[in-house]
């Protein structure tokens, strides 16, 4: 279906989900960037745009009706748990947010539409884990009611100019080629579970 730069994914908000395997690059011992173009159809629950393991080592990036948009590190000792967005970043449905997190082992921030929105330095014992990153689903009940678009997770903490600037470009201007059926730049298998679900990207 039609996304915001080209084809995008629909998911449910039951079923549908994004598994991309392990990597240690993507633990929270290493530096990283997760970034998402939104359109939640229902903001009423808490939902999941990417997650890496669900308690010790793990990070969550989750739409929460209080909080907002989050970012969550879980390690020994990990305090405070959750960073969240202010409340004049209430994600509303039917609206196209750009989201962003960015981790670089000391500091983790969050963005809204290419602005920073939260930042903090948590103190705690970082740990790994090796389970694979999920991205709108993977464990009720956080499956994502909605569309994504331009998925991106980058191995180094990018800054906001470089955010503002990887938002408004579609893929084909960040890649020197078009990867569409391209195997070697295939970043993740997507689970198809339900019917429902769509994956023309």
């Amino acid at each position: 279906m039609d996304g915001k730069h080209g084809m995008a994914l629909k998911f449910d908000g039951s079923t549908g989900f994004i598994e991309v395997a392990h990597s240690d690059s993507l633990n929270v011992e290493s530096a990283f960037t997760v970034e998402i173009w939104a359109y939640p159809i229902d903001t009423s629950r808490e939902q999941n745009v990417a997650e890496k393991g669900f308690w010790a080592g793990s990070w969550l990036n989750h739409i929460k009706t209080v909080r907002g948009y989050v970012f969550a590190i879980a390690a020994s000792g990990w305090n405070p748990i959750w960073l969240a967005t202010s409340a004049d970043s209430a994600l509303e449905a039917e609206q196209w947010y750009h989201l962003a997190m960015t981790w670089d082992g000391t500091s983790r921030r969050l963005y809204v539409n290419g602005k920073l929105d939260g930042e903090d330095e948590p103190a705690g014992s970082l740990t790994e884990n090796t389970e694979p990153v999920y991205i709108a689903g993977g464990r009720d009940p956080y499956y994502y009611n909605g569309i994504y678009d331009e998925i991106r997770i980058w191995n180094r903490a990018l800054s906001e100019d470089e955010i503002n600037e990887s938002m408004n470009m579609g893929r084909e201007q960040i890649f020197a080629i078009n990867p569409m059926d391209k195997l070697a730049t295939s970043w993740g298998r997507i689970k198809k579970i339900s019917s429902q679900g769509e994956s023309n990207e």
